[in-house]
């Protein structure tokens, strides 16, 4: 189960639809990306992580990243990988429960507008900022309003 919210600005419609956390697919979903990590599809350091920690595992779930320079904002994948912790039973699932796994990096998200590193956002603090009028507005630099709350699976 995953939260939804839509982010608008009044000043010129910029709207984001951010879908965050994980739906029934996750553990499939996570399955797939994990090979796709181990393949090198997203760089090297994830390809050597998975070749160093062959039963390591990713956080796949979607988060907020708001780019630091430009204030650009994308839903993606955290990417956060994973070491399984010495001495635990084999887990039944890859998802990164901390009984079996512990978190070794983060994967660098980087902003498809201006090149620059994106950071992984609190949802529940980015929201505080949101109805604040704190947040600014990636296109226009107006404020983004909350428009709607959802569930989603």
């Amino acid at each position: 189960m995953g939260m939804g919210y839509t982010f608008r600005c009044c000043g010129c419609g910029y709207e984001l639809e951010a879908y965050m956390g994980g739906g029934f697919l996750l553990p499939s979903v996570t399955e797939k990306t994990i090979q796709e990590l181990k393949s090198g599809k997203y760089g090297e350091t994830a390809k050597n992580f998975f070749e160093e920690n062959p039963d390591g595992t990713a956080d796949c779930r979607n988060e907020l990243f708001r780019c630091k320079k430009c204030g650009f904002l994308k839903v993606d994948m955290s990417l956060d990988l994973y070491k399984r912790k010495e001495g635990v039973s084999e887990p039944d699932y890859l998802f990164p429960d901390e009984d079996y796994f512990c978190k070794s990096m983060e994967l660098d998200h980087i902003c498809e507008r201006c090149g620059s590193k994106m950071e992984k956002q609190n949802v529940d603090r980015f929201l505080k900022k949101v109805l604040d009028g704190k947040i600014r507005c990636p296109d226009c630099g107006g404020y983004l309003e909350l428009g709607s709350l959802s569930n989603w699976d």
